[in-house]
């Protein structure tokens, strides 16, 4: 490898008239090709090199100009050796500059490697801070048991936090772990309880159930011995009801009775009014064949008289009656209904035998009474 040599900027002439180079200036810069990079001092030469090379390339092109000012009709030829000059110089301006931009080229390989490496080496410690959160939010799941969150506590704990696997990072990590593990210590306290509640609750719903089947058996039994009764309570009302029927057709036939003989009795105090009334006719006849006949003309005009008197009085007597008997329809009417609202009672759906008979005893009183009243309500 060639090694590194100073490299001495180029003279340039003091009195210039046109592009007064000499070839030495453009041997010496040939001489830049063979320059290489091989470590920063090199790379210091190579650069310089190009500096000088474009320095003679700037001033060829500061004084390609200054002769286009002052010599406009020279334009032409002084284009054509500026771009003839430059020419010679840009092969070793390329060659410099290629050398330098593929060491540039190198060392943006370089970087971006070390990028990778630096970016995998991020990447592992982030993968591994990762994991922990991965591991805790995996045990934080509401359907798992307080068995299966411990699992994933041990792998928690079973983590080392060193400063090889997680070097800046190591002050994170600890903090990461210890909440991730606080975290889930709290979930698994959560699912323990949840558990023994659980369990709590199982149990007692177990002896509800069974009470509460010990109490339908119960009431099924009972609901056995209530038909029973029920069936037995239907038939002494059915038997009750049979007894109240025949007792209302009876007391229905006495009030047909009671109609029938109160209708014989006013025929026969009508038939007892007549022969009466005849009676007294006879008398009356038979009282003024007595007198003579000298006063039978006078005494049968007192007789007739009186007979009419008398039948008024009758009349008058019957009207009263009729009269005190308008005045009681109302009251009697009560009755009747008070004696058939007595008659439309019904006893009590009774369980007991004893209550049973008592109540079988009072009906058969009401019944009586209805019948005391319709009598009583007869005679008025």
């Amino acid at each position: 490898m060639e090694s590194a040599r100073k490299i001495t900027p180029i003279k340039q002439p003091q009195e210039i008239v046109l592009f007064d180079l000499s070839e030495s200036v453009f041997s010496e810069i040939k001489t830049y090709e063979s320059l290489e990079i091989t470590d920063s001092k090199t790379e210091t030469d190579v650069r310089q090199a190009r500096a000088a090379v474009r320095d003679v390339r700037y001033k060829i092109q500061r004084r390609h100009k200054e002769l286009n000012a002052d010599l406009n009709q020279q334009k032409k030829e002084y284009k054509d050796m500026a771009e003839s000059l430059i020419e010679r110089l840009t092969p070793t301006e390329t060659n410099l500059d290629e050398k330098i931009k593929a060491v540039e080229a190198v060392k943006e390989v370089e970087k971006a490697e070390r990028m990778a490496e630096e970016q995998a080496r991020l990447d592992v410690i982030r993968g591994k801070l990762a994991n922990i959160d991965t591991i805790t939010n995996a045990g934080m799941d509401a359907t798992l048991s307080s068995k299966q969150i411990d699992e994933f506590l041990k792998q928690l704990h079973e983590i080392s936090i060193t400063d090889e696997d997680f070097q800046e990072f190591r002050e994170q990590a600890d903090i990461n772990l210890a909440r991730n593990i606080e975290a889930l210590n709290a979930a698994f306290e959560r699912a323990l309880f949840y558990e023994e509640s659980a369990k709590t609750q199982a149990e007692a719903e177990a002896k509800n159930k069974a009470e509460a089947d010990r109490l339908a058996k119960i009431a099924e039994d009972q609901e056995i011995i209530a038909a029973a009764i029920r069936e037995d309570q239907a038939k002494a009302d059915a038997h009750a009801k049979a007894e109240r029927d025949a007792e209302n057709a009876r007391i229905v036939a006495d009030r047909a009775e009671l109609e029938k003989a109160r209708a014989e009795i006013q025929a026969e105090k009508d038939r007892m009014a007549q022969v009466v009334e005849a009676e007294k006719f006879k008398e009356r006849v038979a009282w003024c064949e007595r007198i003579g006949t000298e006063w039978f003309e006078a005494d049968w005009n007192e007789a007739h008289h009186l007979n009419i008197e008398f039948n008024l009085a009758i009349e008058k007597a019957a009207a009263i009656e009729a009269a005190r008997k308008e005045e009681l329809k109302p009251d009697a009417e009560k009755l009747l209904m008070f004696a058939d609202y007595i008659g439309e009672i019904k006893l009590p759906d009774l369980k007991t035998d004893a209550a049973n008979e008592i109540g079988m005893m009072i009906d058969a009183r009401l019944r009586e009474l209805v019948t005391e009243i319709m009598a009583e309500v007869e005679i008025l």
